[in-house]
């Protein structure tokens, strides 16, 4: 949940930047009704995240090491990640309750970033969180921790997803292609009459129609 949190912390600053873009002022005392709620959504989501993260986090990492059942396959790697992870979020949350407890430094670097602007100086708990967020950010894709955001798509909409594929749906025009794609590897039941995907069920649906007459 912290997690997820924080991505949404992440979003609400790019709003609260584009906010101030419009000319709109983003605080508590703004005169602006979506500036002074924009303020207080991020401020509630990022202290949220923060909070949450971290003790999730540090909690994670306690049950691995203590948990038996999880102890026994936990990889090293693993351990690097969650540590990872938490020096992102704690260095997050120290920059939050010691120098930015608004946000405000947070709203104008990253509108310093979408208008190509110079940010002053900032703190150097705040330097360390930027940096330690943007190598993260890096190197996640190279990670299993991917599974955050790909696992909708990887494994609830191919577990859950039963809408039926009928003649001329979406679905359908969608697979077509990917049907006529080559196949290129061998394996003993691809034959040479096989080119595509395609041609698997066709010949699958011979060989069991051959099968059938000779009473098999």
């Amino acid at each position: 949940i912290g997690v997820f949190l924080f991505a949404g912390f992440f979003v609400l600053l790019l709003v609260g930047a584009l906010t101030m873009l419009g000319d709109i002022t983003v605080s508590a005392v703004s005169v602006n009704f979506w500036g002074r709620l924009v303020y207080y959504i991020t401020l509630i989501t990022g202290g949220a995240g923060f909070v949450l993260g971290t003790i999730g986090c540090i909690g994670l990492l306690v049950k691995r090491i203590m948990d038996t059942n999880l102890k026994t396959y936990t990889r090293r790697i693993d351990y690097i990640n969650l540590l990872f992870v938490l020096a992102v979020l704690l260095t997050g949350f120290l920059a939050w309750i010691l120098t930015d407890f608004t946000f405000a430094v947070a709203r104008e670097y990253m509108y310093g970033l979408i208008t190509f602007s110079p940010v002053g100086n900032i703190e150097p708990i705040i330097a360390t969180h930027i940096i330690l967020l943007a190598l993260l950010l890096a190197y996640i894709p190279f990670t299993n921790m991917m599974h955050f955001f790909a696992k909708f798509f990887t494994y609830h909409m191919v577990r859950w997803d039963d809408v039926p594929n009928l003649r001329g749906s979406k679905l359908g025009r969608e697979l077509g292609p990917l049907f006529n794609q080559p196949i290129s590897w061998s394996a003993p039941h691809i034959k040479p009459d096989i080119q595509c995907w395609g041609d698997i069920p066709k010949v699958i649906s011979g060989q069991h129609a051959a099968r059938t007459q000779k009473g098999e």
